[in-house]
């Protein structure tokens, strides 16, 4: 046998390495996206009054967050797998990826308050407000819905 034989080993990172990195971070709670009242508005209360209710005062549920997660969970997933598909191939980065998740609950939200209908507000309340509408009297609840990164 003449010559000899040399093994060559080539290691090409994919991206694993970044991916398990990432994965590593989001299991310790590090990167995430917060959607819905923020406390810096200062209208948590408020928002927690009208999603959960507040039968001491004769006010109902009236879920926009929550309601909003559930209608909309499916779809949401199967964003964010398309995400970390686009996170392997490299082709879009973390913060930008979360923001955009951020944006999209957030319009849905709103979208959930303009289209609520029940339940009906009291007449008083209509009557005191000139109008039906569920959660918006002065725009402030649904100026406050916003999103925040962490990463």
């Amino acid at each position: 046998m003449s010559g000899s034989a040399r093994l060559i080993i080539v290691d090409n990172d994919l991206g694993l390495a970044r991916l398990l990195k990432l994965m590593e971070k989001g299991a310790r709670g590090e990167s995430y996206v917060e959607v819905g009242v923020l406390d810096s508005s200062g209208l948590g209360w408020l928002a927690g009054i009208h999603e959960f209710g507040a039968p001491g005062a004769d006010i109902p549920e009236r879920s926009f967050i929550r309601s909003t997660i559930d209608a909309n969970e499916s779809e949401y997933l199967r964003d964010m797998e398309r995400g970390f598909q686009r996170l392997i191939d490299d082709t879009v980065k973390l913060r930008p990826l979360l923001s955009q998740l951020g944006d999209r609950v957030k319009v849905d939200m709103v979208d959930t308050i303009a289209s609520m209908t029940s339940p009906p507000l009291a007449e008083s309340t209509v009557d005191r407000k000139g109008t039906s509408s569920l959660l918006i009297d002065t725009g402030a609840l649904i100026g406050s819905i916003d999103s925040e990164v962490k990463v």
